[in-house]
């Protein structure tokens, strides 16, 4: 009875050892895919330090056509946790910086994002119409939302580089004070990020949080 008991030991600490392997494993391939695709990360939040951002998290990225691919950067995400599907602006919108261009439907709640550029909408990422996953699990490539033929070059003034990694800095910290000060509860032990806060935050808690970081009503 004792062998068996210590074959059992024996064997549940080799399955987890044999977990730990493969979730180590899995955790350096994601780390070596972001780092091939230029991603950084600061505080614990994926960043590129190619792109233009704007305050309320979206993200734009030039191409060589010249026209301008939209996005939302990894802190939106985090917030619409468990995206189910985006309404985005039909091809020939006109869209316009700081102005609602977009909506997430996160199943109990929602959010509009705004566009960070003014042009005229070309091109739209059709499948986060009917599954929004993409934006959860690949907001800087699968995840975009929309092409834009850009009216200017107004969007060159957007943060970008060293400023827009600051302001991230900025973002991070401002989200976890939010999240003591403006709700009551503070963020989970250690200082980690609240997971699916759509999901756990009542109505006047949500609209306070995307109002504050998504800079639409």
């Amino acid at each position: 009875m004792i062998l068996a008991l210590v074959l059992t030991i024996i064997g549940f600490l080799a399955i987890g050892t044999i977990g730990l392997i493969i979730w180590g494993a899995i955790e350096a391939k994601g780390t070596l895919l972001h780092r091939i695709r230029g991603l950084q990360k600061v505080d614990g939040f994926l960043w590129h330090p190619e792109l233009f951002y704007h305050a309320g998290h979206a993200w734009a990225k030039q191409e060589e056509d010249g026209g301008i691919r939209v996005g939302i950067d990894d802190f939106a995400q985090r917030l619409m946790d468990g995206a189910r599907k985006v309404t985005l602006p039909p091809e020939g919108a006109w869209v316009w910086a700081g102005e609602p261009a977009m909506e997430v439907d996160c199943g109990l709640r929602k959010a509009t994002i705004a566009s960070p550029v003014d042009g005229i909408v070309v091109e739209v990422n059709e499948s986060l119409h009917s599954d929004g996953s993409p934006l959860n699990r690949d907001p800087f490539g699968r995840g975009w939302t929309f092409l834009v033929k850009p009216a200017s070059e107004k969007f060159r003034s957007l943060l970008s580089g060293d400023a827009a990694r600051e302001w991230l800095e900025r973002e991070i910290e401002r989200l976890y004070q939010f999240f003591y000060t403006e709700l009551g509860a503070a963020a989970a032990d250690g200082g980690e990020f609240v997971s699916r806060p759509a999901a756990k935050l009542h109505d006047r808690e949500w609209r306070a949080l995307t109002r504050a970081f998504f800079h639409t009503a």
